[in-house]
């Protein structure tokens, strides 16, 4: 059933929300990252420069914990970052999934028509958009990214006493 749907299903629809993305700044050294952030709960975080709008690339937690137990603590994200891809909130999980097999990434960004930050978009939630179940790991503390920005949402809209 998902196999016929996932040409309906938007990057939108699956992606985790920029509001609820983890990321790291181009300067942060490996050691701050490691001191601030562990364990890292994810494998690829973004790295921006100013803001979200200006995401530079990728870094793999596999890195940042490799260049640690070398010895390289004073090495900073941008200089271990890999390129990232970005795709449109309106590409299909079917178009995605082609995309990520020809491109061999893990992960694209989500970006919108105005060059706005929307989220991020992995192998994994195309994956589990196809099979209609969650794929879910010792390392992962949220289950649904989606999920949680709602209700990040929620709190903010009831503090703020928005309708």
């Amino acid at each position: 059933k998902n196999l016929l749907t996932l040409d309906k299903i938007l990057a939108e629809d699956v992606m985790t929300p920029s509001t609820v993305m983890m990321t790291f700044h181009k300067s942060d050294t490996i050691e701050k990252v490691i001191q601030e952030n562990s364990p890292i709960p994810f494998s690829r975080i973004p790295i921006i420069d100013n803001d979200l709008d200006d995401i530079i690339g990728v870094v793999y937690r596999s890195k940042i914990l490799e260049m640690s137990s070398d010895g390289n603590s004073e090495v900073k994200m941008d200089e271990i970052a890999s390129k990232l891809s970005t795709v449109s909130p309106e590409d299909s999980v079917a178009t995605l999934l082609e995309e990520f097999l020809k491109k061999r990434e893990h992960v694209f960004l989500v970006v919108d028509e105005y060059g706005t930050t929307q989220g991020i978009i992995t192998l994994e939630d195309a994956v589990e958009t196809l099979l209609g179940a969650e794929i879910v790991d010792e390392s992962d503390s949220v289950e649904d990214m989606r999920q949680l920005a709602r209700e990040l949402w929620e709190k903010r809209r009831k503090r703020k006493r928005l309708v």
